[in-house]
């Protein structure tokens, strides 16, 4: 096994591109990279050759000068954009990614660094709100099949819903 990475801010720099993919399991499909390599980059017990690297910069937009040695602007000007081509959006979100572009092509660093930090902890509340929701009308479906009155003998359901014929479990039956 490889000695442990001697630049410990690789696993903070893996740790955006998880949150950028949204989990390492997402990360691992979509730079095509195990997920067991993944989690060893993450934990930094890994050191990852330069392929990986390509694949990991490739698959979420960011500078592979950056992933690598931490220097550099954290995007690559060609991946941001690419943004600018992106499929149709809105009119009133268009501006928005104009700025963070912007942003981001700046030489700004600390500006650079707030924006992206802060819309990393955005993406998160975001996708928390959605899974309350989900889970949310989880329970309102749960609480439905729970409620309704066509379902509330328990004993006399079958494994589809439908009614069993108890005669057949009498003593002396069939």
């Amino acid at each position: 096994m490889k000695p442990k990475i001697q630049d410990s801010a690789f696993g903070q720099r893996m740790q955006q591109l998880k949150e950028i993919a949204g989990s390492a399991k997402r990360l691992s499909e979509m730079s095509g990279l195990s997920y067991t390599a993944i989690r060893q980059y993450l934990d930094g017990v890994a050191d990852p050759s330069r392929s990986s690297l390509a694949a990991l910069a490739k698959c979420t937009g960011i500078s592979i000068q950056w992933l690598a040695t931490g220097e550099g602007p954290m995007t690559s000007v060609e991946s941001l954009n690419e943004l600018r081509f992106a499929p149709v959006v809105s009119p009133e979100i268009r501006p928005v990614i104009d700025a963070v572009i912007e942003v981001m092509l700046s030489n700004d660093e600390g500006t650079k660094l707030a924006l992206s930090q802060n819309a990393f902890t955005f993406q998160q509340s975001v996708r928390r709100r959605k899974e309350i929701d989900e889970l949310r009308n989880d329970i309102e479906i749960i609480k439905k099949r729970l409620l309704d009155p066509q379902q509330t003998d328990f004993k006399t359901m079958g494994p589809e819903g439908g009614e069993q014929h108890l005669d057949k479990h009498r003593a002396g039956g069939e």
